[in-house]
């Protein structure tokens, strides 16, 4: 949504599953794009119908360049343009999936030189480069609307999500699947002080089990579940610190929106998160350790973290503002 909310040439935005109506009322945000969303709604399986759907909306648009982003998009742009002259650049978030010898043998099989491989870390490109046995792809780092994502008044955002006006307030951000390792962080609250508060925005399928170990700990009304949330920067400002736990990522947006919003990090060493997280306010440890976790968060308590938010608003501003990653992908799609 990103690349096509800042692009400055005509995008469209075509995803194989899922229906229009089902879309729109899953993510709302989608509605501003009227009719430059498509959907293929492709049933289970392989689908040539897709294939040929997806090939009929590059003649109708004429399109001069495809992007694609993981494997399915890849297999099925990768059909749609034989025999067509047109650019396909394909960017790969992580590399994880590649330890699957099925899935590595597929990408290696589908990636040629004509199509530009580009990963959107230097650890995932050092990783598609291992894994594919072949030189490190481009790097063009995902970026987040800078302009969105800022400093604001965290009393005002606090009243907003109805959440605790003077506890020490620590956010995550996220899908609420098992590599998040939320357990991570909710096991460290019997040991820290009263006054510190977690805040969650997201929902998924772990959501009840961390739900139940909350409550099985005794810190069940330490912590805010506000589900999915519209206005992601409002949460950003309403917290003091955030954290990510995850034992899995690959480039998580939450991470810089969060200190484009001028919060400082606690994080742990996975994926591209060192290499996107402020090295002057920034903490990392290692995932799943729970107790390194907590010593961490009991040192961040007596912090005036508000004295680093403009260090932090502008190391993202600096790294991965999402003009800078439109223009790239747009000069990328034009010359190569």
């Amino acid at each position: 949504m990103n690349l096509l909310r800042h692009a400055s040439c005509p995008m469209h935005l075509v995803a194989l599953e899922g229906s229009r109506e089902d879309s729109l009322r899953q993510w709302p945000l989608l509605r501003e794009f009227g009719d430059r969303l498509h959907f293929l709604d492709k049933p289970a399986g392989f689908s040539w119908q897709s294939v040929r759907q997806l090939r009929q909306l590059i003649h109708r648009h004429q399109a001069q360049a495809i992007h694609t982003h993981h494997l399915g998009p890849l297999l099925y742009g990768k059909l749609a343009l034989l025999g067509e002259n047109c650019r396909h650049v394909h960017t790969e978030h992580d590399a994880w999936h590649l330890e699957d010898p099925k899935q590595r043998w597929l990408t290696r099989l589908l990636l040629n030189r004509n199509i530009r491989l580009v990963a959107d870390a230097p650890m995932v490109a050092n990783a598609l480069a291992e894994q594919l046995d072949t030189a490190a792809p481009l790097v063009i780092l995902n970026g987040i609307d800078t302009r969105t994502f800022t400093p604001g008044n965290v009393t005002e955002a606090r009243a907003h999500f109805h959440l605790p006006e003077h506890a020490f307030l620590i956010g995550c951000a996220g899908r609420l699947v098992p590599e998040k390792a939320l357990e991570t962080l909710i096991s460290t609250l019997p040991a820290l002080s009263q006054p510190i508060h977690v805040t969650i925005a997201g929902d998924g399928d772990m959501r009840s089990h961390w739900q139940q170990m909350a409550t099985e700990l005794g810190v069940a009304e330490r912590i805010s579940w506000l589900g999915h949330v519209k206005d992601m920067h409002r949460f950003y400002q309403a917290i003091d610190l955030f954290c990510l736990p995850s034992v899995r990522e690959g480039l998580p947006l939450a991470l810089l929106e969060a200190q484009a919003c001028g919060c400082s990090v606690v994080a742990s060493r996975v994926g591209a998160i060192p290499e996107l997280t402020n090295p002057a306010t920034g903490t990392l440890f290692s995932p799943g350790d729970s107790r390194s976790l907590a010593r961490i968060l009991a040192s961040k308590i007596n912090i005036q973290h508000h004295k680093y938010r403009e260090l932090n608003q502008q190391f993202v501003a600096r790294v991965a503002d999402i003009r800078t990653t439109v223009a790239r992908y747009e000069q990328l799609a034009c010359q190569y």
